[in-house]
């Protein structure tokens, strides 16, 4: 949880006791730390109303990569982020940015715009869209002002190692060859320093409800991981397998132009830009181990 307090540029920021912090290790002097845990309120509830937000940017959940998508862990957040945004109303915070995901939609539909059907079929993707629902009732109630950042495919340096840009960067690092399934699969990739760019843009923005952030950008699993090679040089250790997918949707692409015209926001780098820092912070942490 970000927490941008009114008339001062400060910015405070909720943290589990414990947590592994790796990938903030060089922001935490910049923030205002407060220590609690969202499934315990009762213990920053006082903290909170000191502090006095005026926008929360709230990205905390169960993620743990293979894991997710259909934990029974994903229940007990609906009613901690909800509950979260409840106290913060009454500690007079302006607005609450929350962070829910595609998979909240029916992913059948191809390009989707935040006007399109809702259908997840994972427990995780509706978890989150029964977090919204509530938020949004929740909005209608207190007058607290909710938006709600649902997320494409992000990429790009600290993601965990078996997710599919890291998985074939790191196989192609040590010269290893790597057969992509589904070759034929269609996504929206967004670099993530462009993804905290669109959240913070939106944050700041007048837009409300469900707002797309993603590239717009349709590529092939099979186009990625071939620049992947290329960028490398070994173009001729990949290999993709272009036959049919039973349990994927064919194409999930987001339609960013309610982002972009609300926001002005756009992307500053291109996939190959993108992918190009990434391989390098990789080679950087390959090295370094």
């Amino acid at each position: 949880m970000k927490v941008a307090v009114k008339d001062q540029p400060s910015v405070y920021t909720l943290i589990r006791r414990g947590s592994n912090t790796w990938r903030v290790s060089e922001l935490l002097p910049k923030l205002n730390v407060i220590y609690g845990d969202l499934l315990n309120l009762g213990q920053i509830a006082s903290q909170l109303k000191e502090v006095h937000p005026d926008v929360c940017v709230h990205f905390a959940w169960y993620a743990v990569p293979g894991k997710y998508m259909t934990s029974l862990e994903n229940l007990p957040m609906i009613s901690a982020t909800t509950n979260l945004a409840r106290l913060l109303s009454k500690s007079g915070c302006r607005r609450f940015i929350g962070v829910g995901t595609c998979v909240e939609y029916d992913t059948q539909i191809g390009l989707l715009s935040e006007n399109s059907r809702t259908g997840p079929t994972s427990r995780y993707g509706a978890s989150k869209l029964a977090t919204f629902t509530a938020l949004s009732k929740l909005s209608k109630e207190t007058g607290l002002d909710v938006g709600w950042a649902r997320l494409f495919y992000q990429y790009g340096p600290f993601e965990p190692p078996t997710r599919f840009v890291p998985s074939v960067v790191q196989r192609l690092l040590k010269n290893e060859t790597v057969d992509v399934r589904n070759g034929d699969l269609i996504r929206d990739f967004l670099l993530v320093e462009d993804t905290a760019r669109a959240i913070w843009a939106f944050a700041q923005s007048e837009l409300s409800g469900p707002v797309n952030v993603g590239s717009g950008d349709p590529v092939t699993l099979r186009k990625v991981a071939h620049k992947i090679g290329e960028i490398i040089g070994c173009p001729e250790l990949v290999s993709t397998n272009s036959g049919p997918s039973e349990d994927e949707p064919r194409s999930v692409i987001a339609d960013v132009s309610k982002l972009k015209n609300g926001t002005g926001w756009i992307p500053s780098r291109t996939l190959e830009q993108g992918l190009r820092e990434t391989i390098k912070w990789w080679q950087t942490q390959n090295h370094q181990n």
